[in-house]
């Protein structure tokens, strides 16, 4: 969204979009603000006023600020992307994954020999 925003601002452009339930991060790089409710507007205006906005108009259900934290289903999104990003990566290269699988292995071996034999005394510790 950060590149859509400065790509705009450079060509002197109007960005519109249609997010719903966007991030902090997102929500954070839009500098006015059309928030609609059951298909009426609840706000438009400058969204740094948007705050303020809520809490004159008692419509601040949280009882404060907005608060600035990730969306739980974006992080989990962005986790998947990641992750499959990272095995196309390494099916692409299945030298670096052999490597990782030995490296991780020998770190597993290695970490089991140091707590093979310890007993359940302090004594042991």
């Amino acid at each position: 969204m950060k590149k859509i925003t400065n790509l705009a601002q450079q060509n002197r452009m109007i960005t519109i979009a249609s997010i719903h339930q966007p991030s902090s991060e997102v929500f954070e790089h839009f500098p006015n603000l059309c928030l609609l409710s059951s298909g009426r507007i609840v706000y438009f205006g400058p969204s740094h006023y948007a705050n303020e906005f809520f809490a004159l108009n008692d419509l601040d259900k949280g009882g404060g600020e907005l608060e600035k934290k990730r969306n739980k289903a974006s992080f989990i999104t962005q986790c998947l992307i990641l992750t499959r990003r990272s095995f196309l990566n390494m099916h692409r290269d299945l030298a670096y994954y052999w490597l990782r699988l030995v490296i991780y292995v020998t770190l597993g071996l290695g970490l089991g020999t140091i707590f093979y034999d310890v007993s359940d005394s302090y004594g042991s510790i």
